[in-house]
């Protein structure tokens, strides 16, 4: 059973770094989880004002293999004790000579290449169900597939979906997190925004807007922390509900969108449809040309494959819908889930 010891913050030692002399008024937290025991006990103590909490991650004496650490327990852990944020040190090696012994490289990639170490959170009674349209893109159901989900095909409309989630739910007795009306996923994706303006100054950011799960979420985000900052969404012309619910000052509801952006033919939620309405600037829509041509630009340019739904906020950039007079803007690119034979003939 956990002990009583909230904090916001958490440091995660690898290698050499077992302890954390800087915290003072300290307290040692043992925590049991779903996924078993942590690599060892939590130290949690005070940092510059800020309750920290410190784990070191191959256990005291350094006695747990890469291979061997409980990654989920350990995770799990520091969200039991309130942690927001972790900051993982690691001790590797270089191959490049500019990098020299004690020197910190904060990496802006990572790549995973662990091999037979468990890679989800879910199993061991933990299951994941989900409900996918028949027409989606093989890549995107192979994406799913390959975390062992269970998936539920239905047709491709909303009610179809409703249909197929109500069902799911009776057999299983499962709990919905719904894909963008959900205050936890709203809050959840934005970060990503967050993330983008610690990165830049910005005069205005466009988001991808299907469901408005990521455009609420940056409404939220941007609001509370650069307020000056312009908001925009980019939806498909094929998919214009909530281009048209702005216009009106209304919902409208999402009919027969026909887009190649399979990610952005939802209709617009009870929680997302007020934020929008609140705090976006304008809704740019783009036809699938304009999309086609986006993807083609950041691939031959940028060397990003983008999928349509994430492409389209770059289209709206480049779109004579844009009238505005942002010189620094943000684009949030979403999802690589891309047919290359299909989208671009290889």
């Amino acid at each position: 059973m956990a002990a009583v010891a909230e904090a916001t913050a958490a440091v995660i030692g690898g290698s050499g770094l077992y302890e954390m002399d800087a915290l003072t008024d300290r307290e040692e937290v043992r925590v049991t989880t779903p996924f078993g025991d942590p690599s060892s006990p939590y130290i949690v103590g005070t940092l510059n004002d800020r309750r920290v909490a410190f784990l070191a991650r191959h256990g005291q004496g350094h006695r747990l293999l890469p291979s061997e650490l409980n990654f989920r327990a350990n995770i799990f852990g520091f969200k039991t004790l309130g942690v927001d944020w972790i900051v993982s040190a690691s001790a590797v090696g270089s191959l490049r000579e500019e990098y020299r012994p004690l020197d910190i490289v904060i990496p802006d990639q990572f790549l995973d290449r662990t091999r037979g170490r468990i890679s989800t959170f879910f199993g061991g009674g933990i299951a994941a169900h989900i409900v996918m349209p028949r027409n989606v893109m093989p890549l995107k159901l192979r994406a799913v597939e390959s975390y062992d989900a269970q998936i539920t095909l239905c047709e491709p409309t909303l009610a179809a979906r409703k249909s197929a989630l109500a069902e799911v739910q009776r057999e299983t007795g499962a709990g919905l997190v719904h894909p963008y009306d959900d205050a936890r996923v709203i809050a959840g994706q934005g970060t990503a925004a967050l993330e983008l303006l610690a990165q830049a100054e910005l005069d205005a950011i466009i988001t991808p807007i299907g469901g408005g799960g990521l455009l609420s979420g940056t409404c939220i985000a941007v609001r509370g922390t650069a307020p000056a900052v312009a908001l925009y969404g980019a939806e498909p012309a094929g998919a214009d509900d909530a281009a048209r619910s702005l216009a009106a000052g209304k919902f409208i509801p999402q009919t027969g969108p026909d887009t190649i952006c399979d990610g952005l033919l939802s209709s617009l939620g009870e929680l997302t449809w007020p934020i929008l309405r609140e705090h976006l600037a304008a809704i740019i829509t783009v036809d699938d040309d304009g999309v086609r041509r986006a993807m083609q630009l950041l691939r031959d340019e940028l060397g990003l494959l983008v999928e349509p739904s994430g492409a389209i906020g770059f289209a709206a950039t480049l779109s004579p819908g844009f009238a505005s007079d942002a010189q620094r803007v943000g684009v949030i690119l979403t999802g690589g889930n891309v047919d290359a034979a299909k989208f671009f003939g290889e």
